[in-house]
């Protein structure tokens, strides 16, 4: 494992220390539901569930947010659950050293619950050929590069934090 993908071992290191409640652009997001490491710490379980809707609602950019501070954003075209259900499924088999794995494992080592804040971006209709549907737009991609910089430009700093290398 590089140590661009080393998990963090303790909520102490985290380097971006902003408070969710100072972010400023906690406004767009509405809470989705809490996450807590689960027993066998290879996963993530769900503990609460604040909007039912939005855990089925496709296309959506969420925060992570631990003992009230940013940790980071992600994005997907799919809802939640399946998302959820994909993460647990990469720490299951988190051999490769992928950064989502790295992220993963982080949340479980801090061994705090997780806020899961969202974020839907409009969806436009489309019409092709008899067909028509929903697609994500701006896709989720896009607004969470958006929201990534709007971050850094007000905070300073980026909420992620990339593995730190090990003390050596």
């Amino acid at each position: 494992m590089s140590a661009r993908t080393q998990p963090l071992g303790k909520l102490e290191s985290m380097v971006c220390p902003i408070r969710w409640e100072d972010y400023v652009d906690k406004v767009s997001f509405t809470p989705l539901c809490t996450l807590v490491p689960g027993a066998s710490q290879k996963r993530l379980d769900l503990h609460a569930v604040q909007d039912e809707v939005g855990m089925a609602r496709r296309g959506l950019v969420f925060a992570w947010v631990v003992a009230g501070r940013v940790f980071g954003f992600g994005h997907s075209k799919h809802a939640f659950k399946q998302r959820l259900a994909a993460y647990n499924a990469e720490l299951k088999a988190s051999a490769s050293g992928a950064i989502n794995a790295s992220t993963l494992q982080t949340l479980l080592t801090l061994g705090q619950p997780i806020q899961v804040h969202a974020y839907f971006p409009k969806q436009e209709r489309w019409q092709f050929l008899g067909h028509s549907g929903h697609e994500p737009f701006p896709p989720p991609r896009i607004a969470k590069r958006v929201l990534l910089s709007r971050y850094r430009a007000a905070h300073g700093t980026m909420p992620l934090p990339r593995a730190m290398p090990k003390a050596g």
